[in-house]
């Protein structure tokens, strides 16, 4: 029977290594927060959207009133809801630190305020970067609890909810000058972002401060892909507001170049992890018989090898000639390794050409020389 004393210290030590990721999550929050405030968007630490900074259009006692009413219910909130509280907050966190990392070349991702993350129920809020477009054109609500009826409740309520749209009290916008207008916004497509609570566990412990871990790439392929479904069931409605229907339109059309480069991606990984990997675990099955039916079974694996090789290499030129950067160093490395562990040194010699041609510096397994 396993050590009672052995459980609670591996506990622990997971809520300790949790704790230092979730430090590291808030202080990457703050440094893109820095960076956004000195481009004039209004956010907190947290990269909240900042209520305080609103008072050209709201009176402060209209957002001191807010504020406090917000604090009256956060106070009264039972046991349950503080921890679905909490559990919440660090989604936030990690969505919001994913989808910057992927996106903030063309995208600000924000949290909402306090005030609209409460009465509206909105977490993150999406906007286009050097369109000059009118206003916030997207919002997430992160949903961590998965399992039980509350969450299918909470999506059919967010389903219902985009008939309209949702909408902020603390948004913005910007003028034709790129200069950010606070204002409150309506009819605003809303998409949630359901993680369970190991998954969540997981990203936080594989969250990188100053990189991106491979768990992190997997997260946001998932949130892409789920917000992706989410548009094709909206575009079947006949009951979405126009206002709510244009601003999905345009969110679909600024996110396309994201939903393409992730099916590249996903199509160049499969190709690895689904085909050619079963071409690589035949090849030690043909070391005994015949010389002749080896070889010529051996040269048949390697022409396969070959193809995908070849198919792999006209996805990257496939996405380069889009604008898209694909991540093709650990896919690379791996059949690099294999073509080695097999021998197959003519189409170990082509990789090594695509990786260098990727500005890729391949490692060789030990005992290996450069080919």
């Amino acid at each position: 029977m396993r050590d009672q004393n052995l459980d609670r210290m591996e506990r622990q030590e997971e809520k300790d290594v949790e704790t230092e990721k979730v430090k590291e999550m808030e202080k990457f929050l703050k440094t893109i927060a820095e960076n956004l405030r000195a481009e004039g968007i209004p956010v907190n630490d947290n990269c909240k959207i900042d209520e305080n900074s609103f008072k050209e259009i709201y009176s402060e006692e209209e957002i001191k009133n807010d504020t406090e009413r917000i604090n009256f219910y956060k106070s009264k909130w039972n046991l349950e809801e503080q921890k679905n509280q909490t559990t919440g907050e660090k989604l936030e966190m990690l969505t919001t630190a994913i989808f910057h990392k992927f996106l903030k070349d063309k995208f600000i991702v924000v949290r909402s305020s306090e005030i609209d993350d409460v009465d509206r129920k909105v977490d993150n809020v999406i906007i286009k970067k050097g369109t000059n477009e009118e206003e916030i054109f997207g919002l997430f609500d992160a949903v961590g609890d998965v399992t039980d009826r509350r969450y299918k409740e909470k999506v059919e309520k967010i389903m219902e909810r985009n008939k309209n749209g949702a909408s902020l009290k603390y948004g913005f916008s910007m003028d034709e000058n790129g200069k950010i207008q606070p204002k409150a916004i309506d009819n605003i497509p809303l998409f949630y972002l359901a993680l369970p609570e190991k998954q969540l566990e997981e990203g936080i412990k594989n969250f990188e401060f100053n990189s991106t871990s491979e768990y992190e790439k997997k997260l946001f392929e998932y949130f892409i892909l789920s917000i992706e479904t989410q548009m094709k069931g909206l575009e079947l409605r006949r009951d979405i507001n126009p206002k709510c229907q244009e601003k999905l339109k345009f969110l679909k059309e600024s996110l396309e170049d994201v939903f393409k480069k992730e099916r590249l991606q996903k199509e160049l990984d499969s190709m690895f992890e689904d085909d050619m990997l079963e071409i690589f675990e035949i090849f030690p099955l043909i070391k005994q018989g015949e010389t002749l039916k080896k070889n010529l079974l051996k040269e048949a694996l390697q022409d396969r090898l070959e193809y995908y090789i070849n198919h792999i290499s006209s996805t990257i030129e496939s996405a380069s000639q889009k604008g898209f950067k694909l991540d093709t160093k650990e896919t690379l490395q791996k059949i690099h390794e294999n073509l080695l562990s097999v021998e197959d040194f003519n189409n170990a010699k082509k990789i090594e050409a695509l990786a260098k041609k990727e500005g890729i510096e391949l490692k060789l397994p030990e005992g290996n020389k450069q080919v």
